[in-house]
Order: structure tokens, then C-alpha cells, then sequence
């Protein structure tokens, strides 16, 4: 086994966990499941660690592996960032269109489909969710649901009572904005964002977040609108690394879980 490899293959919790190893000095001395077992390390790593006793190398060469790991690691990830730009120009710099980027986006889902945005709105960009496969797709909203908007943009005076509010936005979502021929998704709203605090602050769900599949994570300054993704100045990066998908994912999920966000219906 070629420890570069065996290095290159290691989580980054675990190469963080090596490379932090306590008394790591004594661990290629006896690399033993015992002694491995007593610094908290997976016992899979008595044969790899086993490398550098055989050849005798100082424990110092393997901390310049795990730092040159992290690197290439660094660097592959950054191989898949993409810049994407809603931009009044068909410039030179080869970057992704916002409305390919999210329509692509959502071709893509197999499984899950996680959309954040300060507006959603824009019924053309959604389409691309319709499955052919007989495949069921999860999708889950995160929302702001202004009083002082419609679930279609439109600006209204506030209702006087904010009790009916969500439903309301929810049939006006699901009637104006939501392709007809897919199924509903589950959507949430902070209900901190329905009015000032007690001190008179307002907030809003300001996220321009989506997560496909836990793999792939695009966040931009674009609101999900047609004017967000056709005619103004707007910028984003779509990621491909399942380990940051899925911290945005358990974020989100956190926040449900702390009643920061609630069930539109």
C-alpha cells in the first residue's frame, strides 16, 4: 500500500485527527491496535502506519505528508468551484450563467433538494425539477414570507392580523408560483422575520442557498426571481464536495430543530 495514497483516501476528519495525534513521536514505533486504540485512532491505520517502521522513516516525514495531503486536497476542491454571474454583458471570462446554473442544478437532483432564497418566485426556473424517472424528489423550501409581499413578488399592505399569514402564502405559493404538474414540497419560514423584535429590529431570511443531492451546494447574492437571474448584477459558486453540501444541509436541519424555522403548513 502506497501511504501517499492511503493518505490521500483518509476523511478530513481523520487526517485532522493524525495530524493532531498526542505523542504522535511513539505511534510509528509501534503502529499496534492496542497503542492506537489509547490515542483514539481507528485500528484500519496499524498497516499504513506500519510503513514507516519498516522503512524507518522519522515521524517528521509523515507530518510533511499529512500537511501535502491537505494541500492537494485544498486544491481539488477548489477544481470544483465554478464562478457563476447574472451579468448585463456577454463577457470574455468563461464563467456560469445564474439561470443555466440553477436549471442545471435541478435537472441534476436525484434525491434532495434543498432551496433557501429572500425570494422564490420565478415558475420557469422550477420546471427544471419535473422527474421522468418515476423517482420521488424530497424538496424543501426555506422562505421568507414578508407580509408586505405576495407569494409572487407583488407588494400589498400588511394584513392587520399575521395569524393566517403563512397559509395564506402558501396557496398563493402553490397556486402563482409552484408548477402545477409536481408534487408540493415541504417548506419553512422563521417566524421572527413577520414583524420588529421588541426593540423594533426587523429581520429576514436572507439565504440564496441550494443543495442537490448533498454533493452539490450553490450560494449567490441572486434572489430565485427572473430579475435576479436575467438582468441583475449578481454573483455566486457552485461547489461540488459532499462534505460542505452536507454541513449546509445539518445547518438548516439544526435550525428547524431549534424552532428558529417552523412549518409553513
Amino acid at each position: 500500500m502506497a501511504l501517499s495514497a492511503w493518505l490521500a483516501g483518509l476523511p478530513d476528519t481523520e487526517l485532522d485527527l493524525l495530524g493532531e495525534a498526542p505523542d504522535a513521536r511513539r505511534i510509528h514505533d509501534n503502529a499496534s491496535p492496542t497503542l492506537l486504540r489509547s490515542y483514539g485512532l481507528p485500528e484500519a491505520w496499524a498497516a499504513p502506519l506500519g510503513i514507516l517502521q519498516e522503512r524507518g522513516w522519522p515521524v517528521a516525514v509523515l507530518g510533511e505528508l499529512v500537511t501535502v495531503a491537505r494541500q492537494e486536497r485544498t486544491r481539488a476542491r477548489l477544481r470544483r468551484l465554478d464562478v457563476v454571474c447574472t451579468r448585463p454583458h456577454k463577457g470574455q471570462v468563461d464563467v456560469l450563467d445564474t439561470s443555466v446554473a440553477v436549471r442545471r442544478l435541478f435537472r441534476q437532483a436525484e434525491r434532495e433538494v434543498l432551496v433557501a432564497g429572500f425570494r422564490i418566485n420565478d415558475r420557469e426556473m422550477l420546471e427544471p425539477l419535473r422527474r421522468n424517472t418515476g423517482s420521488v424528489l424530497d424538496v424543501r423550501l426555506f422562505v421568507d414570507i414578508d407580509p408586505a409581499f405576495s407569494a409572487t413578488g407583488a407588494k400589498q399592505p400588511r394584513p392587520p392580523s399575521l395569524e393566517g399569514w403563512p397559509a395564506t402564502w402558501w396557496t398563493q405559493f402553490l397556486e402563482g408560483v409552484w408548477p402545477q404538474y409536481l408534487d408540493p414540497p415541504r417548506a419553512w419560514y422563521a417566524p421572527s422575520t413577520l414583524g420588529p423584535s421588541a426593540t423594533g429590529e426587523w429581520r429576514s431570511m436572507h439565504v440564496k442557498s441550494v443543495v442537490v443531492d448533498r454533493r452539490l451546494w450553490f450560494v449567490t447574492s441572486a434572489n430565485f426571481t427572473n430579475r435576479g437571474h436575467t438582468r441583475n448584477i449578481e454573483m455566486g459558486a457552485l461547489i461540488e464536495d459532499e462534505e460542505r453540501a452536507a454541513e449546509v444541509v445539518a445547518v438548516f436541519e439544526e435550525w428547524v430543530g431549534a424552532g428558529v424555522f417552523r412549518a409553513v403548513v
